[in-house]
């Protein structure tokens, strides 16, 4: 194989390094949020389903049982994780684009 076809692989391959960690980059800063339909509790996950960040209204205290809150925020967080993952699998199915076809070095 010539030199020039080395050096066409070897930039096909650092071009691709540079975009998957931009796209590293994209999903670790990535969030995902969800809210009641009564707009009082608010939830925001990370790009690893994490909770970071919660808001609840005061008024969400006078108006739902405590029990009824939690199972609320547990289902707004899985609702932001699904938004995530759906985020996530959009990443990865750009990334496979990325995969050199080494058929266009040669």
């Amino acid at each position: 194989m010539p030199s020039n076809r080395w050096d066409d692989m070897f930039a096909a391959v650092q071009a691709q390094r540079a975009e998957l960690h931009r796209v590293s980059e994209i999903m670790q800063a990535a969030t995902a949020e969800a809210t009641s339909t009564d707009r009082l509790v608010g939830v925001t996950v990370d790009a690893r389903g994490r909770l970071v960040d919660l808001r609840i209204d005061p008024l969400a205290a006078r108006r739902h049982r405590a029990d009824v809150l939690s199972t609320m925020i547990v289902e707004l967080v899985a609702q932001a994780d699904d938004a995530m993952q759906q985020r996530r699998d959009e990443l990865i199915a750009a990334t496979e684009e990325l995969r050199p076809s080494w058929e266009d070095v040669r």
